[in-house]
């Protein structure tokens, strides 16, 4: 009987590179780690053997039949446990040991350890294979169980990752299914041609595809300060979570990070923070480090350490420089710790945690450290709920808009209004913009919500057509983040056109933030001008953007923020007189907001202000409710069709 081993010997070759790779690589201690270098360890030995047994077999007239039974018995062990280890490895990227009752594992196991009691017995009832005098090698009855078996591990693997495909990432879904396909097409070509020895090179592509995909350590490390990095971090935290384990983390953040780098410059900085992670590393042997981004890393413990202690350790190291060759920095940290025995949901909640412990001013801090407890869990927890409010209003379509009353104080009237975005969740209930609008942008979705907003103007100025009430134009606040899309010209373009509205009737709103690069917000300004629309500085004085550069865009008014107007009214200060007439100088057109009492209105008007926006006039109205007052207060103006 002779064997082709070229496939075989390739894939060994191959598996040991992964294999000494992937020990060598600096890992986290996590169970779908331990399945995987599991799943290798059973592979080289499945290999191994495969070999040894072919060889032995080929040639069986030179070893004893208990030699011959030993490496064969070994070897479908092994075959079938390849299979049980790869189902593992799938239940280990899902909530499976969370979710499902011990019974229901032992069950799933049974096909595996029956099939190795059958193995085992072989010696006795050649049910898989037998050794006979005058062939050596022979098949047994139920050697095709090996298959059956497989193919059962295989199939359920997939269907435990389809099931649980929410607890998956597509990456991982893509390298099973790839894994999955590739190990079918070996089991099928094994079947087939049973002496050439090509099922292990489909097997090592799959491991090749998982590494590629899932399992390279390298996608879990930070290359700046060379400690794990947040992926890494949500995979451990991930797995805290779901095996119900205590754990404690330990955070310190680089004070004025921003600004230090801005100083040292980015090279200076990032050596700064790859000693950082050396110095981590040998000063906390016992703890896991990771980085996290901007300046701020994690000591991670599944034991208690005392959270003062490695405070003092932190402090004391960063009381003094960190050098180099050509590298001296002087830095100064925060520390935070995850309060003792404190419930976390999700990952995505203890990193936002974090960095809130390092940014908000407010926090309680005990002993010169910021503990993360309930209080600031809570505030993380209302944010993820909100975040998923968010998601659910642009799924479905359900945020509203609102419009608020603009007065002129020329024509002592209503002649326009500020669309602004109201979202009435079916959990959370009513929902302030303050809230999901900084979380909008946050997360990125801020572009879609802003286009399905202008999408519903568009829409209300079609159906109401609020221009025969004398309203002039509205109000559409644009995102910084919304100003930096190239293609916004020609999305608000399309919108507008579709409901057959012209830009002209519309003035959109940009913050100092949004106006911070006016080389290309002038750009962006000057196409939708073109088309007929306006703009207006909204907020003015809640931000520090050079005066000068704001003044280069062609801006028709300018919103003085509802703070600026209250502190003038307070007799806190007299600026808004000046800016007032700064951008009279500039020939800008003034908007109040903020606007509450009549005093108010009165001054503002005698100051100079051309409109006025405040609760004094009208809290911002739903659309059925904003015609019902512009019948109200303006007379209803025929305008040709």
């Amino acid at each position: 009987m002779g064997y082709n081993y070229d496939f075989c010997i390739a894939a060994l070759v191959v598996h040991f590179i992964f294999l000494c790779f992937f020990l060598l690589q600096k890992r986290l201690s996590t169970r779908q780690n331990h399945a995987f270098l599991w799943l290798l360890f059973i592979e080289a030995l499945t290999i191994i053997t495969d070999i040894a047994a072919c060889v032995m077999d080929s040639r069986w007239q030179d070893y004893s039949a208990a030699a011959l039974y030993f490496i064969n018995i070994l070897y479908f062990m092994l075959f079938i446990a390849r299979f049980m280890a790869f189902y593992e490895y799938c239940t280990s990227i899902s909530k499976i040991p969370a979710s499902w009752p011990a019974r229901r594992k032992v069950l799933l196991a049974l096909p595996f350890l029956v099939s190795e009691l059958i193995c085992l017995s072989s010696f006795f009832t050649g049910a898989f294979f037998s050794i006979t005098p005058d062939a050596g090698y022979v098949k047994g009855p139920l050697y095709n169980l090996i298959y059956w078996v497989s193919i059962f591990y295989v199939l359920f693997s997939l269907f435990t990752v389809s099931f649980y495909r929410r607890e998956c990432t597509a990456m991982d879904r893509i390298g099973i299914y790839a894994f999955s396909a590739l190990l079918f097409c070996g089991l099928s070509l094994r079947a087939s041609f049973p002496n050439v020895l090509i099922l292990d090179a489909f097997v090592e592509l799959g491991i090749t595809m998982i590494y590629l995909t899932m399992q390279n350590p390298l996608f879990f490390r930070s290359s700046v300060a060379d400690l794990f990095n947040t992926a890494a971090f949500a995979e451990i935290i991930t797995e805290m979570i779901r095996r119900k384990k205590s754990y404690s983390v330990i955070a310190f953040g680089i004070d004025q990070y921003d600004s230090n780098r801005n100083i040292y410059g980015i090279s200076q900085m990032d050596k700064g923070l790859n000693k950082i992670g050396f110095w981590i590393r040998s000063a906390f042997p016992e703890m896991e480090p990771f980085y996290i981004g901007h300046g701020r890393f994690v000591l991670f413990s599944r034991k208690n350490p005392s959270a003062q202690a490695v405070r003092d350790v932190i402090q004391d190291r960063f009381a003094g420089s960190w050098k180099g060759k050509e590298t001296e920095i002087f830095l100064n940290a925060s520390v935070s710790c995850l309060k003792e025995g404190q419930d976390i949901q999700n990952w995505e909640t203890l990193l936002n945690a974090i960095n809130a412990s390092f940014s908000s001013a407010d926090m309680m801090k005990t002993g010169g450290m910021t503990v993360i407890d309930e209080s600031i869990i809570a505030r993380m927890d209302r944010a993820h709920a909100v975040q998923n409010a968010i998601e659910r209003g642009i799924r479905n379509d359900a945020f509203e808009v609102w419009f608020q009353p603009i007065y002129s104080t020329a024509s002592k009237k209503v002649i326009a209004a500020e669309a602004l975005a109201r979202l009435n969740d079916e959990i959370l209930g009513r929902i302030s913009p303050d809230e999901f609008i900084i979380l909008a942008e946050q997360n990125g979705m801020i572009s879609v919500l802003g286009i399905q907003i202008f999408e519903k103007v568009c829409r209300f100025m079609k159906e109401h057509r609020p221009e025969e009430y004398g309203i002039e134009f509205i109000n559409v606040n644009l995102s910084p983040i919304q100003c930096m899309n190239e293609n916004l010209c020609s999305d608000l373009r399309r919108v507008a056109g579709s409901h057959g509205i012209s830009l002209s009737l519309v003035d959109f709103e940009i913050t100092e933030t949004a106006a911070a690069d006016t080389a290309f917000m002038k750009e962006q300004m000057f196409q939708l001008i073109q088309n007929g629309a306006s703009f207006s500085l909204d907020d003015y004085g809640m931000g520090f953007t050079n005066l000068s550069r704001l003044l280069e865009l062609p801006l028709r008014v300018a919103k003085l923020d509802k703070s600026v107007v209250w502190s003038y009214f307070r007799n806190e200060n007299r600026i808004m007189e000046d800016l007032i007439r700064m951008f009279k100088n500039q020939n800008l057109r003034i908007v109040a907001e903020g606007v509450e009492t009549a005093g108010m209105a009165e001054g503002l008007t005698d100051l100079g202000c051309d409109f006025l926006q405040g609760f004094y006039f009208s809290k911002p109205l739903p659309e059925q409710e904003f015609i019902a007052y512009l019948e109200e207060h303006n007379k209803k103006e025929e305008i040709p069709a």
